[in-house]
């Protein structure tokens, strides 16, 4: 096997692994912007709970809200990243990874929209949002 043989071949190996890194960044940052845009629907829904907070303590909720989006995103797509170098490799020529990336980031949005649903109407019911404590 000559030099440009053996190139293309450790090319068709690792282009499976950059396509699912395109796919998987692109969900996350898709999913990154709706969590945001759920935040601000909050924030422009009850405008009458926001009237005495200060525009800079708003601003930096959202960057706080921005930061914990983040670590969700994190461990919900942390278990593709551990799983996806063995789907990919011993699934050479099926469907199988884009299966399992599609029906996984689909679970995951699902769970995320359906929470903020509940946290929405928790927040128009209560004034308060979801907490989870220890407690």
């Amino acid at each position: 096997m000559n030099a440009s043989e053996q190139w293309n071949e450790n090319l068709s190996n690792v282009l499976p692994f950059k396509r699912f890194g395109q796919v998987l960044g692109r969900a996350a940052l898709l999913a990154l912007f709706l969590m945001s845009l759920l935040r601000f629907l909050v924030f422009w829904g009850f405008p009458s709970m926001f009237e005495e907070v200060p525009v800079s303590e708003v601003v930096l909720a959202f960057i706080v809200g921005l930061r914990f989006d983040l670590l969700v995103l994190a461990f919900l797509i942390l278990p593709m990243i551990i799983l996806a170098p063995g789907a990919l490799l011993f699934s050479r020529g099926s469907r199988v990874p884009s299966w399992l990336v599609s029906f996984f980031l689909g679970s995951m949005w699902t769970l995320i929209v359906a929470m903020a649903a509940v946290d929405f109407c928790y927040f128009s019911a209560t004034g308060r949002r979801v907490i989870v404590t220890g407690k």
